[in-house]
């Protein structure tokens, strides 16, 4: 009773509140089932293959004898949570490949669940909601680290738990989804940049106490990454894989920037045609786009020293498809360039839309999105290593920020004061059940 108790008192807020406890089981049923069939057709008994291979090795090490001296030195390049959470798994189930995937699942499912509680309270719509997962689930690579073990969507978790957090001001919460999330992936540091300037902003326009209370919930979520950066000595552990890729320090990349602009483009096709009207309205904006966009020729995109010393001639599934169909070096990079361009308009909307709401002093939880979209992009050009997966903690940021302010009476369905204290939901075909008022400890 005694570890039940705090345990549900955790849960309970996050999920059974906002849904109820039969739309839970319906959103947890549907994940269930779908990740069910995905794992029939792909048979995760299968053996290990690709990162999952190296990833599998750190697991059994870290679950067969944890140590200091193992956290100091473990041969990969990312933080040490996922591997301390998949070796606990293993040491209590087997190492054996599906056994470790079925922590995968059970991680995507969590995960999904918190993106449509994030999506249903930000909607006041089941349908919504599910457009935005429908979007969310899009994405190629989502899928795909659902099922297989790799680290990406444990961090995906702890970031929006700490978005939930944030949004919700729940200070506590707040510190564990930024701590968990940077002792996944060292690169999610923009969320509490972000995070850290959006409540100092708001706390300068309105002072309060629990506006504190977040701010350092924010900062305390750092210390565990500073602990580990105190003993690593620097951004990663002390292995053979940093004298690799890190021996002559890191630099910016302008060629990262540019391919997570397009991809910010390509993977949110869907939403950037819902918002097509406010972003391609300017014609301004358009014409700074496109000539911005033509510094693309002087340093396109390439993947990265480390990747072509791996033997890898791309930076990700797309461009890897891309190659093998048009086989052509100059289409490939055309196509990308097409792609920057409103890439480009949608990053300069969101920053135009941020001056603006910062000079009329309504700093909301939009600022904090432009904010971490933004930080995201100052960020990853500095990574020794450019990747399309490492996109992936942005898109439900920017899908979010996107359709933050869709509009009412979208087909049937209506959302009604979506950033008050008073939104519930109101799809009468709602896979949450009959509506719910909030309950007291929701209030933002």
């Amino acid at each position: 009773m005694s570890v039940v108790g705090p345990i549900t008192q955790a849960v309970e807020p996050l999920f059974v509140r906002p849904f109820g406890r039969e739309g839970l089981l319906r959103i947890l049923c549907g994940s269930v089932t779908v990740l069910a069939l995905l794992s029939w057709c792909v048979d995760l008994g299968q053996p290990f293959r690709g990162d999952e291979i190296h990833f599998a090795q750190t697991i059994e090490k870290f679950g067969e004898s944890p140590s200091f001296e193992l956290l100091a030195h473990y041969e990969e390049m990312s933080g040490p949570l996922p591997f301390l959470l998949y070796g606990a798994w293993g040491r209590l189930f087997g190492y054996d490949p599906l056994t470790l995937r079925l922590l995968s699942l059970l991680v995507a499912v969590v995960t999904y669940a918190l993106w449509f509680r994030l999506s249903a309270r930000e909607f006041a719509s089941a349908r919504g909601a599910l457009l935005a997962t429908a979007c969310f689930l899009l994405q190629p690579y989502l899928l795909f680290v659902s099922l297989f073990v790799y680290t990406d969507m444990l961090a995906m978790l702890f970031l929006l738990m700490a978005l939930i957090a944030l949004r919700e001001e729940r200070p506590l919460l707040l510190c564990a989804g930024i701590a968990g999330a940077l002792v996944c992936r060292q690169h999610l540091v923009f969320l509490p940049l972000a995070a850290g300037l959006f409540l100092a902003l708001k706390y300068r326009h309105g002072p309060r106490w629990r506006g504190l209370c977040l701010l350092a919930g924010c900062c305390a979520g750092t210390l565990p990454l500073m602990g580990l950066l105190a003993l690593w000595e620097g951004p990663c552990p002390d292995n053979a894989l940093k004298q690799t890729y890190l021996a002559e320090g890191t630099s910016f990349h302008i060629e990262s920037a540019w391919l997570y602009l397009s991809l910010s483009a390509i993977y949110l096709a869907p939403a950037l045609v819902w918002k097509r009207h406010s972003i391609f309205a300017s014609r301004r904006m358009l014409a700074v786009a496109v000539l911005i966009s033509l510094l693309y020729w002087l340093t396109p995109i390439t993947p990265s020293p480390s990747a072509i010393a791996a033997g890898i001639p791309h930076v990700g599934m797309f461009h890897k498809t891309l190659a093998s169909l048009l086989r052509s070096p100059m289409a490939v990079h055309f196509i990308f360039w097409l792609a920057l361009i409103p890439g480009l308009l949608t990053y300069l909307f969101l920053s135009r839309d941020l001056l603006r709401r910062c000079a009329r002093r309504t700093v909301e939880f939009p600022v904090f999105l432009d904010l971490a979209v933004l930080a995201f992009l100052a960020v990853m050009p500095w990574a020794y290593l450019h990747w399309e997966k490492y996109l992936l903690p942005l898109v439900p940021i920017l899908i979010a920020r996107l359709t933050w302010d869709w509009g009412e009476d979208v087909r049937g369905w209506k959302i009604e004061d979506r950033g008050s204290n008073s939104s519930i939901l109101h799809s009468r075909s709602s896979i949450l059940g009959p509506p719910r008022l909030p309950h007291p400890s929701e209030a933002v």
